[in-house]
């Protein structure tokens, strides 16, 4: 299991379907805050697993690279400078919480992070394992279809088996 710093009255506060996964204070909706909306083309490309304190976690579905997406639950965000002091602290503790958790368990070359928003407004930050061997390396792997789908859900599986495992929940299956 990879230490996420996770622990009870400590860590990240998780929710699981509107359940809470550690009995932590939320504090990431405040008082006169409107309802978070992902954006439609988000909710499309990638499939949810938790909601952290601060984002939700979401899965890029990829052939070569496990590839996860961080959303800060807030509202009008398109810049990090847009988030509070805090929300910005949070966000680098779980960007660097899931970078460590894809080195780890996938053992990339690198790990690229990444928040462009050219296309989709909406603040999310990409955390992609890279290798020397994907489709795109050393480029982007934006705008870089891959040549097939196989290998997918092998690589989704073993996504979710490591998030279940960092997380103490379980997520959906690969495709749900």
């Amino acid at each position: 299991m990879v230490p996420l710093g996770l622990q009870p009255g400590k860590g990240l506060a998780l929710t699981r379907q509107g359940q809470e996964w550690c009995n932590l204070p939320n504090t990431t909706y405040q008082k006169g805050w409107m309802e978070f909306v992902l954006d439609p083309r988000l909710e499309q490309d990638t499939q949810w697993v938790a909601d952290l304190a601060l984002c939700q976690l979401r899965i890029l579905p990829d052939p070569q690279c496990p590839w996860l997406v961080l959303v800060p639950r807030r509202t009008e965000v398109c810049e990090l400078h847009d988030l509070n002091p805090q929300d910005q602290l949070t966000l680098m503790q779980e960007v660097t919480s899931f970078t460590a958790l894809l080195q780890a368990e996938f053992q990339p070359e690198k790990v690229n992070v990444g928040a462009l928003g050219n296309i989709v407004r909406q603040l999310h930050v990409h955390l992609m394992g890279r290798y020397t061997t994907d489709r795109a390396w050393p480029g982007p792997l934006w705008g870089v279809a891959p040549k097939s789908r196989e290998g997918q859900e092998e690589l989704l599986t073993r996504l979710h088996r490591a998030l279940d495992q960092a997380l103490g929940q379980g997520s959906p299956a690969p495709g749900n």
